[in-house]
């Protein structure tokens, strides 16, 4: 694709890589005679791009105008991978780049980052009182929309993300020949794969296809990157502003989609309950990964450690109460964070059971464990603080202090679902109930103010049976 040359710049070299790679996928799958039509189109476009010469304008539309509608499909399918293949390689020489600066800084912090946001202030003068005011006003919220655009099914965006991790694997120094050579094949896999798979879905997207595809970006980069920047926000306050503490809430997320029903017929009661589902089902399972890493790594024995007295006695009171404790305690002898974690372990593969549709709908009523964001704090938050107590800080601020971080911002749902519907429905429903319960009769006439007013009262009651 490119043309080749023997540039040391590492940019240049994954271009070349994957050009490269790419124009041998396209000479074995698609032919040579797609090749070289791509090859002739692309060098005529480089020619325009220096030449202002309107004969080559000319000349692309004689050439495009005679391709059959397969040939056009097939050169336009070219130049689709081409460009994300360099969106790739950008983005990894954007990590390079990035990583070079925070080297030539150091022991600076690198420039426009959260550390160096904040040494600015304390070089700016404010004191430890107006950065308190500040932090308790910070609240960060992004809120995830569907869009148009957002057209790329998951399974390609699947295949982009597996290339990138190639290219970086590539990128390592010190690759040993045979390991070279192995990534190389895997990168031809790859992009293979990606030339025989088809770019659209064969049905229009689905609102639960448009939910699936925001909670994409949550499982893929979100639930591994917030500790990332809780963590650089902890540090910088620790040292420029030692008195004070990260707030625990200052960055949320919101989701539209699944729950904006304003002019969306799609988004039925059915398709919100579906939408709930599958961010808690995330989210658990997110969760229990993690809670995984904790029964492998909180290998703390009680031979070798003084145990907190309010962990142990805790832990005794569960045993107490609970079967599966009490099991675990005969499998992790001696190991009292090890039977924490994997108690944790097996109340999130029970969250992860039932139902919760038809819970959501009404229909059954299982017990569900784990139900809130404060379920799941409770038990780890007595690790945190039990191993820090016995001066296991270090052991708490890795893979525990990660699960803290992603409890605290993502909770039991991933997202806070935003329920949109047109007003007039609202009040609508909202006159009849109070009708009913025979609390106001002309709920529907009230002006927007008396309403509010009516209603903020009505939540001061204990709220009626209204099966």
């Amino acid at each position: 694709m490119p043309d080749t040359n023997h540039d040391t710049d590492p940019f240049s070299q994954d271009i070349h890589l994957l050009g490269d790679t790419l124009g041998r996928v396209i000479r074995r799958q698609a032919g040579i005679a797609v090749f070289e039509q791509e090859e002739r189109l692309r060098a005529l476009c480089k020619a325009r791009r220096s030449d202002d010469n309107p004969a080559i304008d000319d000349h692309v539309q004689q050439i495009v105008q005679h391709w059959s509608l397969a040939e056009a499909e097939l050169v336009a399918r070219t130049f689709t991978l081409y460009f994300e293949l360099i969106n790739i390689a950008e983005e990894q020489n954007r990590i390079r780049v990035l990583r070079q600066r925070e080297r030539d800084a150091y022991p600076r912090p690198l420039r426009e980052s959260i550390p160096a946001a904040i040494a600015t202030l304390r070089q700016m003068g404010i004191d430890e009182v107006e950065m308190a005011q500040m932090l308790a006003g910070l609240h960060i919220e992004l809120v995830f929309t569907a869009h148009p655009t957002q057209a790329k099914r998951r399974t390609v965006l699947s295949k982009l993300n597996r290339i990138a991790a190639v290219l970086a694997e590539l990128d390592a120094p010190a690759l040993a020949p045979s390991e070279k050579r192995a990534w190389t094949q895997e990168l031809v896999a790859e992009i293979t794969a990606l030339w025989v798979t088809d770019r659209s879905r064969t049905d229009k997207p689905s609102v639960t296809d448009e939910v699936r595809t925001g909670l994409y970006y949550f499982d893929l980069t979100l639930w591994e990157v917030i500790p990332q920047i809780y963590d650089s926000m902890a540090r910088a306050l620790a040292e420029h502003f030692p008195k004070l503490e990260l707030p625990q809430h200052f960055l949320t997320f919101g989701s539209w989609i699944g729950g904006d029903r304003d002019g969306n017929p799609f988004v039925t009661a059915d398709v919100t309950a579906e939408t709930l589902r599958l961010h808690r089902g995330l989210a658990v399972e997110k969760h229990r990964a993690k809670s995984r890493q904790l029964d492998r790594t909180l290998s703390v024995s009680e031979r070798l450690v003084t145990i907190s007295p309010e962990l142990r006695e805790t832990l005794d009171t569960a045993i107490a109460r609970s079967e599966h404790v009490a099991f675990l305690q005969k499998r992790y002898p001696n190991e009292p964070y090890r039977i924490w974690a994997a108690n944790l372990k097996a109340d999130l593969a029970t969250a992860s059971r039932g139902d919760v549709v038809a819970r959501l709908k009404g229909l059954a009523n299982p017990p569900l464990r784990l139900q809130r964001r404060e379920d799941l704090l409770e038990p780890l938050a007595l690790m945190d603080r039990t191993l820090r107590e016995i001066g296991l800080d270090t052991m708490a601020a890795t893979d525990l202090a990660e699960m803290l971080t992603q409890a605290r911002v993502f909770g039991m749902h991933t997202a806070r679902l935003d329920l949109r519907q047109f007003s007039d429905y609202n009040t609508a429903v909202l006159a009849e109930l109070l009708h009913r319960l025979h609390r106001h009769d002309h709920f529907a006439d009230l002006d927007q103010e008396a309403r509010a007013a009516f209603l903020a009262q009505q939540l001061q009651q204990p709220i009626p049976d209204l099966t």
